[in-house]
Parts: structure tokens; sequence; C-alpha cells
């Protein structure tokens, strides 16, 4: 009996993990800047993110997704999503009409995520029929992401999948030490401490 009641003690004393927390270490991180990787043969449409590169930020509460686009006008396109499944309006100022907001989710798939958006549309009669689009993200490490993309309505039903590589963030310069870096090639030495006090007593 005392062994039982040792053992017991030893779990209890276990620090909990918050449930909130150890759900949202499973889940993976898509930030970073993305450049698309070209296919062949190229898919009937690519990507609904219509510029390159990419760049995306996540926190616990929101994914944001922003590129310039290059359709239309040019415009910077930012789009936010909700993590916790609930629904938010994003707007793509290249669309028409420019004030066309496109209602989207996001859910969490094991270590996909995928965002949800109706694209409000009519068909050639004038009838409503708006444009279901999926985007399931997933990363394949080290540094690729894939993104999955489905497009359905009354009309249509098409599928693609396009793939994104990391984009490396440029390596800080670096300067051989007592070289000052003033000139390409420029190896004149960087003054001394006592040729610093002997120029400081001539300026007074």
């Amino acid at each position: 009996m005392r062994f039982v009641c040792t053992t017991l003690l030893v779990v209890l004393w276990l620090p909990a993990m918050p449930v909130g927390q150890a759900a949202r270490m499973q889940y993976p991180d898509f930030s970073g800047t993305w450049t698309l990787v070209p296919q062949s043969p190229a898919p009937a449409f690519q990507t609904l993110w219509t510029g390159d590169p990419v760049t995306i930020t996540q926190d616990e509460t929101t994914i944001t997704i922003e590129y310039v686009s290059r359709a239309r006008s040019h415009q910077p396109v930012k789009l936010v999503y909700n993590l916790d499944g609930s629904a938010r309006d994003n707007i793509d100022r290249n669309s028409l009409p420019v004030s066309q907001t496109r209602p989207s989710r996001a859910s969490w798939r094991g270590g996909e995520l995928v965002l949800t958006t109706i694209v409000p549309r009519v068909d050639a009669a004038g009838a409503s029929d708006p444009v279901e689009t999926t985007e399931t993200l997933s990363l394949e490490p080290p540094s690729t992401l894939s993104v999955k993309i489905t497009r359905h309505s009354k009309a249509l039903t098409d599928s693609a999948t396009a793939v994104y590589r990391r984009v490396k963030r440029p390596e800080p310069a670096t300067f051989a030490r007592g070289l000052i870096p003033d000139m390409p090639g420029s190896r004149r030495p960087m003054p001394d401490a006592d040729q610093c006090r002997y120029f400081l007593r001539g300026s007074q």
C-alpha cells in the first residue's frame, strides 16, 4: 500500500499543460516569405494568390497572407483568417466591384490548414452562383509549402496544387576585424584607442 501511495504522489506532482497550449503545439507555423515554384506543364490555374512572393504571418489567433497582386490594378492584398474557425470578411481590391467582400474561414485538419472563401459570382443568366474555394496548406520540411486549391460552384469544379519555396533571408554583412568597410576591397585599418585620443586632443 505504501508503494501505491508514493506512486500517486509522484504522478500528481507533475505540472499539467493547459489543453489549449498542448493543442497549439501540434500546429505548424507557416510564417515566412514564399515564392512560387514553376510547374511544367502548368495547370489551368496555379494559385488564387495572384502575387509573388507571398508573405505569411501567423500568431496564436490569426494567419495573415500578403502580396502585391499582378492582376487588374496591382493593388496590395491582405487576407486575414481567424484560427478559431470563426468567419471573417476579406476584400480583394483587385476584384470587381472594388468593395466586394469575401467571407472566409480557417480550420485545422491535423497538420494542414484549410482556408475556405466564398467568392460572389453571377452566371450568364444573371443568377447568383458563388464560387467556394478551399486552399489546403501543408509544410514539407525544411522549406516547401504546398497549397492544394479547389474551386466549386454550380458551373465549375476544378483543382490544382501550387508549390512554394521559402525565401531565405539575406545574411548580414560581416567584415574582417580591424578593417573599415567604406569601399569595396578596402583594407584600411581602423584607428586604435591611442590614435582616437590623439584626434580628440587635437580637436579641442
